[in-house]
């Protein structure tokens, strides 16, 4: 077997007398990163004896994907749900700068507190213990690996997910328990189980603004969920970036130098959706109709805008023009005259507005 070769920055130290024993164990701490280093979060778990690990729930290989960006980050990461603390053991290896928050209901679990490991004993199920754990150690990552009750999941997703930090990560693990014949001995208190609120925040996402609508809380939650990835038997959420200008600032430069008049209805329908200022909205589609005033997508995307902009008398004439320059009301697209309809009643104005 061939010996182990000491690295060349400490060749120096060898032979120096035990007494200098600190910079033997130098030598041990960074061999000992080296090996962390080289291994794979996945290897890391099958070490620490997590289920987390490929030989069980295999989620380690996931997340190594999900969580690398932050890798070297000084974040707070907070799991709940301790167990045995093995899973504790390969987050401060993973993640060189973090800080580690375990929650568990077991006071029992306090031992397992460490380097870089801070234990708080507390239920999920605790609205005030929960916030005042996300005001001490304001979360980048957060796993519930918990009670894995219904509603102890949407509990937490609710309390916590507010407190995630901009482009962090939510996590909910062991979703499978809620499928099955012993489903029902996970609910908890009642309610929905958790894939159906993950279904309900992913159909919010993927419907857009076309009008299907959860109940008001996820509702609320969804409009800062960038995008949501499930892996086998967990889910994953990721939090839109706060911290970023808007699109419309960003991208109106860029858009000014296609000149394409349909950038210029994408940029008023951006503007709207994700409520910037009206009045900019308008100017963007007045870019529109400025490039193709013939155009009934133009013209209708202005009458939309001015009308969002509370200018009901311009929205009206701008529906006027709409139809008569499209034929009349039967030859209006049919998705676009159950706007302008809505527009023309809205403003006060008959059906008829511009004759049919």
């Amino acid at each position: 077997m061939q010996e182990k070769q000491t690295p060349r920055r400490f060749r120096w130290m060898i032979g120096l007398p035990p007494s200098l024993g600190l910079y033997k164990n130098i030598i041990r701490h960074h061999e000992e990163a080296r090996v962390s280093q080289a291994l794979t979060l996945d290897e890391m778990g099958i070490l620490a004896g997590t289920d987390k690990s490929s030989i069980e729930h295999d989620y380690l290989r996931h997340y190594e994907a999900l969580f690398s960006e932050w890798r070297d980050a000084p974040i707070n990461i907070i799991e709940i749900g301790i167990a045995s603390g093995a899973s504790l053991k390969i987050w401060p290896q993973f993640f060189r700068n973090a800080t580690i928050i375990g929650i568990d209901i077991n006071p029992a679990c306090a031992r397992f507190a460490g380097d870089r490991v801070v234990v708080r004993i507390g239920s999920q199920g605790d609205r005030d213990f929960l916030s005042g754990v996300c005001r001490e150690f304001p979360p980048t990552i957060v796993i519930d690996d918990g009670s894995h009750r219904a509603d102890h999941n949407r509990f937490t997703f609710e309390v916590v997910f507010p407190q995630l930090l901009s482009r962090g990560l939510y996590v909910i693990e062991d979703l499978f328990v809620h499928f099955g014949p012993a489903a029902g001995e996970w609910s908890g208190a009642g309610g929905k189980p958790p894939h159906d609120m993950i279904n309900d925040i992913s159909n919010k996402l993927l419907a857009g603004t076309n009008g299907w609508r959860p109940d008001a809380t996820l509702d609320a939650l969804a409009r800062e969920i960038d995008r949501v990835v499930t892996i086998p038997r967990a889910t994953v959420f990721r939090k839109i970036d706060l911290d970023a200008r808007p699109a419309w600032e960003t991208n109106w430069p860029l858009v000014e130098k296609s000149d394409n008049w349909q950038n210029w209805v994408s940029m008023a329908n951006l503007i709207d959706r994700k409520g910037g200022p009206a009045a900019l909205a308008v100017a963007a589609a007045q870019k529109a109709v400025d490039a193709q005033p013939n155009n009934p997508v133009t013209r209708g995307r202005l009458a939309w805008m001015l009308y969002r902009a509370g200018r009901k008398a311009e929205a009206a004439a701008e529906v006027a023009l709409v139809v008569s320059k499209s034929g009349g009301w039967d030859k209006v697209e049919p998705a676009r005259r159950r706007t302008l309809e809505r527009i023309a009643a809205e403003c006060g104005e008959p059906r008829n507005i511009a004759g049919s």
